[in-house]
């Protein structure tokens, strides 16, 4: 409605520049800037409607006509059904899309809107509610155990985007308002710190003082502090290497070998021939044939010369194991096969 009360000079002074309209008197440079400020959003308003299917071309006159007063109950044909359940809304958003300039008081009749939800929505909660989500967050809150700390962070910052919307409380801006970083600290420290209170005292983190007023600074140490624990926690979990190797047996001296063979952990290789039995690709030391070798079995049937296929090692009385009895039996058929070669000298 102020708008509407400006006159043809008023508007000549709006077209001014600033520095024009600084040397205009107070009053009247108040004037021209507020309507300055006017005409620049209906200019923008046109512009987005130009050209637009479905929508009329936008024309105003200079000073627009006032709003006609509220109609004392609906016009046929100009608005919904009057009643008492929640319609007035649009009864009044209709009456303000019949002016041009409606436009204007948009942002007013949301907050109007608004006011009256929020109303309703704590009507329940009381008026004090944004202080006691506060008081709750900062006092009696715990970190779930199942929560990751960056999915706690996300439900820190949800909290404070919701707290806007919470009814303000005089003497008290930080309800209504966003939480600022001592807060977010303050919530994070509370719940946390009990938990991870061994990772971030080896951080240097032993105060709340220590995070300098920075909530950036309190997430990384946090989330270091969780990302050392959880480190220290799968660790503990794995069994480690001696315990793992510890109910195998040694893979030293296997088959009889000599002292110096079982250091080794395997046997040299010997490409002569036994001088027991002429076999060629082991030592008489090493013979199961040889009585006098540390290897040797005795067969079953003192009668015959058959060997039994159990054998005995002097290995604590163990096996060897299939794939290394595999190998040493094919060696054993290449030595016969290629028995034409003198290598009795490399025997002991």
């Amino acid at each position: 409605m102020r708008i509407c009360r400006f006159n043809d000079p008023e508007k000549n002074d709006a077209a001014l520049t600033e520095d024009q309209i600084d040397k205009l008197p107070p009053g009247q440079g108040i004037k021209a800037r507020e309507l300055k400020g006017w005409l620049k959003k209906n200019e923008l308003r046109k512009a987005a409607r130009a050209g637009m299917p479905g929508v009329k071309e936008y024309k105003f006159t200079f000073p627009p006509p006032p709003f006609p007063k509220p109609p004392l109950r609906p016009s046929k044909g100009k608005f919904l059904r009057w009643s008492v359940s929640g319609i007035n809304a649009l009864n009044a958003n209709a009456w303000l899309r019949q002016h041009n300039h409606g436009w204007e008081y948009r942002e007013k009749y949301l907050e109007l809107i608004f006011t009256e939800v929020q109303a309703l929505t704590f009507k329940t909660f009381g008026a004090h509610a944004g202080r006691t989500q506060l008081d709750y967050l900062t006092e009696d809150l715990c970190m779930d155990p199942s929560h990751s700390l960056k999915q706690f962070f996300r439900l820190i910052t949800a909290h404070s985007e919701a707290q806007p919307y919470y009814p303000q409380i005089a003497n008290d801006s930080e309800v209504g308002s966003s939480f600022h970083d001592d807060r977010k600290i303050q919530i994070v420290w509370n719940a946390g710190f009990d938990r991870f209170k061994d990772k971030l005292t080896t951080l240097g983190i032993s105060r709340r003082d220590d995070l300098k007023g920075r909530f950036e600074n309190c997430t990384q140490k946090f989330l270091l502090a969780e990302q050392h624990r959880n480190a220290k926690e799968a660790k503990a979990s794995t069994p480690s290497k001696s315990t793992q190797g510890a109910g195998k047996a040694s893979k030293g001296k296997q088959g009889g070998g000599t002292g110096k063979q079982s250091q080794g952990g395997k046997k040299d290789k010997f490409y002569g021939a036994c001088s027991f039995c002429g076999v060629k690709g082991h030592r008489s030391s090493d013979c199961f044939k040889n009585p006098k070798s540390n290897s040797y079995s005795k067969p079953k049937n003192p009668q015959t010369d058959q060997q039994s296929k159990k054998r005995k090692f002097s290995g604590g009385g163990k096996k060897l194991p299939y794939d290394e009895w595999k190998k040493q039996k094919e060696y054993e058929q290449y030595c016969l096969e290629n028995g034409d070669d003198d290598s009795s000298f490399l025997e002991e």
